[in-house]
């Protein structure tokens, strides 16, 4: 009997991280209907992570992609491989937002011939959202991962203009992957069905999980399999908290700064890279852990002006209309309706002059700096002596 494989492609900054790890949590709960989500075993050292990364099957799926020869038995794909091939399922779920990229770019072959290989059918379940608030979330992140320390604007342009494929094949290419309307070309991938939902207020609001799951109830039932997995059974998977819920605008600007400290101690020539990526995790939780101790509670970071807005929209609006009509069956803006003005009051403190911020961040900077150089005093070498 033919298997289904589910794959979720993110996009990126659509839930995923609250999504795998509600996934996973409910690993067990799933398997009792026949779906199989792989979980994988978190590493001895915790602090060698952010919060919400081990969840995810990306990492494994890259390393497959390699065609390695030998497989670590521990390694992420490892792991993953032994679940497929040994446990009892009828139904795979993986996700691992990069193969957003690989909607657009190809590249994947050898793991598609895998699964296929083994008897699935593959179908995708993908996210979307409005591109003003994507670009700004994605800039968030970017500043909290400890990658960006240059302004929204900067970031914007070079985000949008780079549309090459990497030599690898394994992304990201953010550019292109913005233009919606490739997805609505039915000769651009051959994988399998694709169900797109967009990540809209009411779906954020609700959590990606409920949504989630009714999509993946519809594509069990369009496949027959997985009868069992019900509403009254959806709903009484156990919920999680969410994952990488702080963005406030404090956060950003703390991060944007004390990134930096990463830079300056750690090069990144390649023998290098590895501390570099581990010193880069440490940014956001040195900066968390300040303004907790302080009790600081800042607003959700917000960079888009009515003017910018407008201007970013105006880059997509052909291709949004096109993808819409063609999968949705209806406009855009029916789906996602214009941001409210009084939502667009940017407050970035790289731009904005809001006292009571900017006192905040002046309170908790030196804080997050000693956190994060504790951090890196573990495991990176001593700054050069001038």
């Amino acid at each position: 009997m033919t298997r289904l494989c589910i794959l979720h492609c993110g996009q990126p900054k659509t839930g995923t991280s609250s999504l795998q790890r509600f996934l996973a949590e409910n690993a067990g709960e799933l398997a009792r209907h026949g779906i199989l989500y792989p979980t994988l075993a978190l590493p001895k050292d915790p602090s060698t992570l952010l919060p919400w990364v081990g969840y995810q099957h990306g990492p494994g799926l890259r390393q497959q992609e390699k065609q390695a020869e030998v497989i670590n038995p521990a390694s992420d794909l490892g792991q993953i491989r032994r679940q497929i091939e040994t446990l009892d399922h009828d139904v795979l779920v993986l996700s691992a937002e990069y193969l957003f990229y690989n909607l657009f770019y190809g590249g994947f072959d050898y793991t598609v011939t895998y699964l296929r290989d083994r008897g699935y059918r593959i179908e995708t379940i993908n996210y979307l959202r409005d591109q003003p608030g994507w670009l700004n979330s994605l800039y968030a992140q970017t500043c909290k991962t400890g990658e960006g320390q240059g302004r929204f604007d900067a970031f914007c342009t070079n985000l949008i203009n780079r549309n090459e494929m990497p030599r690898n094949g394994t992304g990201p290419i953010i550019g292109g992957s913005l233009h919606y309307a490739r997805l609505a070309d039915p000769t651009l991938h051959t994988w399998g069905r694709h169900s797109f939902r967009p990540f809209s207020e009411e779906v954020r609001a609700l959590g990606i999980e409920a949504d989630f799951l009714a999509t993946l109830r519809e594509v069990l039932a369009r496949n027959g399999k997985a009868a069992t997995l019900t509403e009254a059974a959806c709903q009484a998977l156990r919920p999680t908290p969410r994952s990488n819920d702080r963005d406030g605008t404090v956060l950003v600007a703390l991060c944007r700064q004390i990134g930096n400290m990463v830079v300056r101690r750690i090069p990144s020539p390649r023998p290098l890279i590895p501390l570099r990526k581990r010193g880069e995790r440490a940014v956001y939780p040195a900066a968390v852990a300040a303004l907790e101790k302080l009790g600081i509670r800042d607003p959700k970071f917000q960079a888009l002006t009515p003017q910018r807005d407008a201007d970013l929209r105006r880059i997509f609006v052909e291709s949004n209309e096109v993808f819409a009509r063609t999968i949705w069956g209806c406009g855009w803006r029916d789906v996602f309706p214009p941001e409210s003005q009084d939502r667009l009051v940017c407050n970035d403190l790289a731009e904005c002059d809001d006292a009571e911020l900017h006192a905040h961040y002046e309170a908790a900077l030196p804080l997050a700096r000693a956190n994060l150089r504790r951090a890196l005093d573990r495991f990176a070498p001593p700054l050069p002596q001038p």
